[in-house]
C-alpha cells in the first residue's frame, strides 16, 4: 500500500475544519490522495496530530491496527484481547486514558459470596507507561477486573501548589485535577463497588477519592484501599521529601535506561534517556514533596465493610517506614504492614509480578476475616 508523504504542520491552515474517520474494516486507504482531496488530508493532520501520526506509521510498516469504535457523546473504545482469557479495552478521552482489563473468570468475594468488585489501581511517579504492564499482572493476581487511568495532559499547565478543596488538608493542583479523572472515570463505567491500591504518589489523589467516594451517596462505595508506601502521609519537611522525590527519580530513570523494560515484565518497552524520564517527573516529584494528606485520611468515616491499610517498605529511601508508623493520626481505623521486596526498596521492585500476587493476597485475605467476624 502506497503512502504520500504528509505535510509539515506550519503548512496548515488554521481555518480547516473538515472532519473525517478512520475505519480498519473498510478498504479504502484514508491516506490515499486519490480518495481524500489535498485540503481533506491537512486539515485532518492538523486536527488528529500524533494520533494521526501513530496510524500512519502502523499502515506503513504493516502493523495490526486495532479497531474501534467512536462513541456518539464519548470516548473512543479499542478493545484486544492478551491472550485467550484476558481482555483489555482502552477508553480514550481528549484529557486522559481508562484502561480496563478483564481475566476470563472472576473470583467470588468471601465476604459477600459475589463476584470480586473491581480494583482500581492508581499508579505512582513516572508510572504511565508501565501502567497496563501492572494492570495485567493485578487481574490475573486476582481474578477480578481492574481499572487504570492514564492522565494524557494533566501533568502540563497544571501547577503543584497546595489549594484548598474543601478537605482538612490541602491538595497539590495536579493531584487534584487527576483525582478528578478518577471519579469520573469510575462514573463513566458504572461502577458501584470498588477496591483501591494507590502506589507512591498515586496515593495522594487516592486518599482524595476516598474522601469524595465517602461524602456523596451517589458515588461508588469503596471496600479495602491499600496505599503503598505512600506520598503525602509523613511528617517531614518540603526540603527533605524533595530531596528523596528526587534521588528516586535518578534512580527510576536510571533503571529504565538500563532495563530497558518493565523489571520482571513478559513484555520488553521503549525505554526514554534519563534526562527525559527527569524532565517528565520534575513536576510529579514537587507534588509528591508538598502533599500532607494525614488529617484527610483520619477524618475519613469507614464502615464495617471497609478497611484502610499503610503500607511501608523496610528499605524504602523515600518514604521511610518508620516516619509512616509515626505520623497515622487513627491508629485503630488504619492497619500497618511492611513489604521486603528486592530491588529499591520503593514501589514493586525487581518483580512485579510476585509482589502484585502478594498485594492481591492480603486485599483477599481481608475480605476471609470480615466473612469470619460476621
Amino acid at each position: 500500500m502506497q503512502v504520500d508523504e504528509l505535510p509539515p504542520i506550519s503548512s496548515i491552515e488554521p481555518d480547516e475544519t473538515e472532519r473525517t474517520t478512520v475505519s480498519p474494516i473498510n478498504n479504502t486507504d484514508p491516506l490515499d490522495g486519490e480518495t481524500r482531496s489535498d485540503d481533506g488530508r491537512l486539515a485532518r493532520r492538523k486536527r488528529t496530530g500524533e494520533k494521526l501520526g501513530r496510524l500512519t506509521a502502523r499502515v506503513r510498516y504493516g502493523r495490526e491496527i486495532p479497531q474501534s469504535t467512536e462513541l456518539s457523546s464519548g470516548p473512543t473504545v479499542v478493545e484486544r484481547s492478551l491472550d485467550a482469557w484476558t481482555s483489555i479495552r482502552k477508553y480514550e478521552y481528549p484529557d486522559r486514558e481508562v484502561i480496563t482489563i478483564s481475566p476470563g473468570k472472576v473470583g467470588n468475594d468471601p465476604s459477600t459470596n459475589k463476584p470480586l468488585a473491581p480494583l482500581l489501581f492508581v499508579q505512582g511517579m513516572g508510572q504511565d507507561r508501565d501502567l497496563e504492564q501492572y494492570l495485567t499482572y493485578f487481574a490475573k493476581a486476582g481474578q477480578r477486573e481492574v481499572i487504570g487511568v492514564r492522565h494524557v495532559t494533566r501533568k502540563k499547565g497544571v501547577r503543584t501548589k497546595r489549594i484548598d478543596v474543601g478537605l482538612p488538608d490541602a491538595v497539590p493542583h495536579i493531584d487534584h485535577s487527576q483525582a478528578q479523572d478518577l471519579l469520573r472515570s469510575l462514573s463513566d463505567l458504572g461502577v458501584d463497588k470498588v477496591d483501591l491500591v494507590g502506589l507512591s504518589r498515586g496515593a495522594i489523589r487516592t486518599v482524595e477519592t476516598m474522601a469524595r467516594l465517602a461524602a456523596t451517596p451517589e458515588t461508588p462505595n469503596f471496600e479495602d484501599v491499600l496505599l503503598l508506601h505512600p506520598g503525602g502521609q509523613d511528617k517531614r519537611s518540603y526540603t527533605r521529601r524533595h530531596i528523596r522525590a528526587a534521588r528516586l527519580g535518578v534512580r527510576t530513570a536510571h533503571r529504565r535506561w538500563k532495563y530497558g523494560q518493565v523489571p520482571g515484565g513478559e513484555t520488553t518497552q521503549t525505554s526514554p534517556l534519563p534526562r527525559q524520564s527527569l524532565r517528565s517527573m520534575r513536576r510529579e516529584q514537587k507534588s509528591m514533596a508538598r502533599a500532607h494528606m494525614n488529617r484527610t485520611l483520619a477524618s475519613i468515616p469507614l464502615t464495617d465493610g471497609q478497611s484502610v491499610t499503610i503500607a511501608g517498605g523496610r528499605t524504602d529511601p523515600a518514604v521511610r517506614s518508620a516516619d509512616l508508623r509515626k505520623a497515622i493520626i487513627n491508629p485503630t481505623q488504619v492497619d500497618f504492614i511492611e513489604t521486603d521486596w528486592p530491588g529499591t526498596g520503593h514501589g514493586f521492585g525487581d518483580n512485579p509480578a510476585a509482589a502484585i500476587r502478594e498485594i492481591s493476597d492480603y486485599i483477599l485475605q481481608k475480605k476471609r476475616k470480615r466473612a469470619e467476624s460476621i
